[in-house]
């Protein structure tokens, strides 16, 4: 695609601490212009309408509606309208740390990613704004919370692919069934029974709307928690392949590694090194 850059090394953002700089939903005429300028923070622009022209270091950009646009800090930007239209954005400025307080420069976007309207992301958009404009006593974590939500969600759709929300009903149900009972056995029968389905349409259905087959679903599910109670020292391998649904450990040991990239049986090792 015309303006994309090459992502960045794989890191792990869960820590990143946000801090919201600048925001505003613009819906603007053809006076709407960006003097050139090299930005010091990130710019995370969602297009819901219109189309605009960006230059971002010398490289021309267009952008219409559904696009997710990203600029990293250092990057020279200027940018105007390319139609008679109002162009219809939602921007943020922000910096961000890392736990230890160090900056962030680079989030693995690409300069553009066509994502799509998502009514459930422009709501979460309305509250930051909300949120950002009253400052109430509070606001700043009220807002730093919105932005996690609405960066991470940014990354499930624009660089993981993921759907933003699951709008099928049906799919929602089957995933609360699914959290609220993965410690127990989960036939793809009573799961489709649940909502007057097939079972072979409901794998359909599961996977068009998720992305990814429902049995590996309940097993990212299930490993998950499994994960957590290792790391708080709550049982041993077997006793969380038994208490998170797996009706064999071996089985969930090999399901654990390819899910989570490392063997259950590390976290024991790790807590017994912290411990010593």
């Amino acid at each position: 695609m015309e303006g994309n850059h090459a992502l960045p090394h794989c890191t792990n953002y869960d820590g990143m601490l946000p801090h919201l700089d600048y925001f505003s939903y613009r819906n603007a005429d053809q006076s709407w212009t960006i003097v050139p300028s090299v930005i010091d923070f990130h710019d995370i622009s969602y297009v819901v309408g219109g189309e605009a022209s960006y230059v971002l270091d010398g490289r021309t950009v267009i952008v219409r509606k559904g696009d997710l646009l990203y600029i990293p800090p250092g990057t020279c930007r200027e940018a105007q309208l390319t139609q008679l239209q109002r162009f219809e954005v939602y921007a943020m400025n922000f910096h961000l740390q890392d736990m230890d307080g160090g900056l962030i420069d680079r989030l693995p976007f690409q300069m553009v990613a066509p994502i799509g309207i998502h009514p459930e992301l422009i709501a979460q958009l309305k509250s930051l704004s909300t949120s950002w404009l009253l400052q109430e006593t509070g606001f700043r974590l009220i807002v730093r919370a919105y932005m996690e939500l609405i960066i991470g969600k940014l990354m499930g759709l624009a660089v993981h692919k993921n759907p933003v929300s699951v709008a099928d009903v049906r799919i929602r149900q089957i995933i609360e069934y699914i959290t609220e009972h993965y410690n127990q056995p989960i036939p793809l029968d009573e799961l489709a029974k649940l909502v007057h389905l097939s079972p072979s349409y409901l794998s359909v259905l599961f996977h068009r709307s998720m992305g990814m087959k429902l049995s590996h679903y309940i097993n990212i599910i299930r490993v998950n928690h499994a994960e957590s109670l290792l790391k708080n020292n709550m049982c041993n391998v077997t006793e969380a392949s038994e208490n998170c649904g797996f009706c064999d450990v071996y089985y969930f040991s090999r399901m654990f590694t390819q899910i989570k990239g490392y063997n259950p049986k590390s976290i024991i090792g790790k807590r017994h090194r912290i411990q010593v």
